[in-house]
C-alpha cells in the first residue's frame, strides 16, 4: 500500500511539549527509518497518482492545520532531507480569526499536569452543567468505539471527542471550555500568538516546491455531519483564500479530522480539487479524493506499520 503520513505539532524552537509533539531529531529519524528513497515528493506523489503508478512502500510527508511549529521544527528536517511535502492549511487563522481549535489543544496539554488531569475536569463539567440531561451521560458503549479506527487515541481521548462531536453544539463546547480557561486564569489571545503560521510562510513553503492544499475555513470536527451549504462555505472561503496566497486555486486537499460524505467530495470535485487524503488506511470509495494516510505515530519504532493497520487495505 502506499501511504500519505500525518505530522501536526512539532517540540522545540519555543514550540511545548504537548500531546502527539515530536521533536526534529524525531522527524528525521523517522523519514530515516522508512528510508528517505521512499518518500516521495508531493508533486511527484500528485503525478504518480493520476498515472496510477504508485506502488507499495511509497510514501508522502503531510502536515496539517496551518501550525507554526511545522515551520519553525519540521522544514529545517525536510530542507536538510531535500524532500518536498503537503501542508492542507486551514485558512480562517490567516484572516485574523482566533480559531479556538488549536487554542483548546494547547490549553489542555499547557494547563494540566497531563491530558487525563484536564479530562477529568472537563468530565466533571460537562456532568455538572445539565447538558447531559434529560438523556443522561454517554454510556461506556456509546463512546468506547467512538475513532477506534485510531489506535493513537486512549479511552478518555475517544470519549472526549464523542461529547465534543456528538452531544455538544458548537457554542455549548465553547462554553464549557471557556469556564476551565478562566479557573486556569489561561488568556486565549496570548496562546493563539505562538500557534500558526501567517500568509507569508504559507507562501514560502509554495515557493519552495511544497505543495500547499485545502482543508477547510474553520476546520470543523465532523465535516461529514454539516448541511451542504455549510460544507460549501468552509471550502469555497478556503479556496478563495489560498488561491489569493497562493496565485493559484488548490487542487489537492486533506479531510479534516477524516470526516466528509458524498457531498463534501462533490463540492471538491466542483472546486478542481483532484487529490484529496484520508485519515485512516481505508481508501472509502476508492476515489482520487480518498486517499489512505495515516498518522506517524502507527509506525512502530522499527519502522513497521503496526499490526492493527497493517493488513487494512
Amino acid at each position: 500500500m502506499s501511504l500519505g503520513i500525518t505530522f501536526h505539532h512539532f517540540i522545540g524552537a519555543g514550540h511545548p511539549a504537548i500531546q502527539g509533539a515530536i521533536s526534529a531529531d524525531e522527524l528525521e529519524r523517522f523519514i530515516r527509518r522508512q528510508g528517505v528513497h521512499n518518500f516521495l515528493d508531493a508533486q511527484d506523489w500528485v503525478e504518480a497518482s493520476q498515472r496510477g503508478t504508485l506502488r507499495t512502500g511509497q510514501y508522502c510527508l503531510t502536515f496539517d492545520d496551518s501550525l507554526l511549529s511545522q515551520i519553525d521544527v519540521a522544514l529545517p528536517v525536510l530542507d536538510a532531507l531535500r524532500k518536498k511535502a503537503f501542508f492542507f492549511v486551514y485558512s480562517s487563522i490567516l484572516d485574523g480569526e482566533m480559531e479556538m481549535f488549536e487554542v483548546y489543544r494547547y490549553f489542555r496539554n499547557m494547563f494540566y499536569e497531563s491530558v487525563d488531569d484536564f479530562y477529568g475536569e472537563f468530565f466533571a463539567e460537562f456532568a455538572n452543567s445539565g447538558l447531559a440531561r434529560p438523556a443522561g451521560p454517554p454510556g461506556r458503549e456509546k463512546w468506547y468505539s467512538y475513532l477506534n479506527q485510531y489506535a493513537f487515541y486512549s479511552e478518555n481521548d475517544r470519549k472526549f471527542r464523542y461529547i465534543r462531536d456528538c452531544i455538544l453544539s458548537k457554542h455549548e463546547y465553547e462554553s464549557l471550555m471557556i469556564a476551565l480557561m478562566r479557573g486556569k486564569g489561561a488568556d486565549p489571545r496570548s496562546i493563539a500568538a505562538k500557534v500558526w503560521m501567517t500568509s507569508a510562510a504559507v507562501r514560502s513553503l509554495a515557493d519552495a516546491d511544497h505543495v500547499v492544499g485545502l482543508h477547510s475555513h474553520t476546520h470543523p470536527t465532523n465535516m461529514g455531519m454539516l448541511p451542504y451549504e455549510r460544507q460549501y462555505a468552509e471550502y469555497s472561503a478556503n479556496e478563495r483564500h489560498l488561491t489569493k496566497i497562493l496565485g493559484k486555486r488548490p487542487t489537492t486537499m486533506a479531510h479534516p479530522s477524516g470526516s466528509y460524505n458524498a457531498e463534501t467530495l462533490a463540492i471538491l470535485r466542483g472546486m478542481g480539487v483532484t487529490l484529496g487524503f484520508r485519515s485512516d488506511t481505508s481508501s472509502g470509495g476508492g476515489s482520487q479524493l480518498e486517499q489512505p494516510r495515516i498518522d506517524h505515530t502507527l509506525f512502530s519504532e522499527a519502522g513497521q506499520l503496526r499490526s492493527v493497520y497493517a493488513s487494512a487495505s
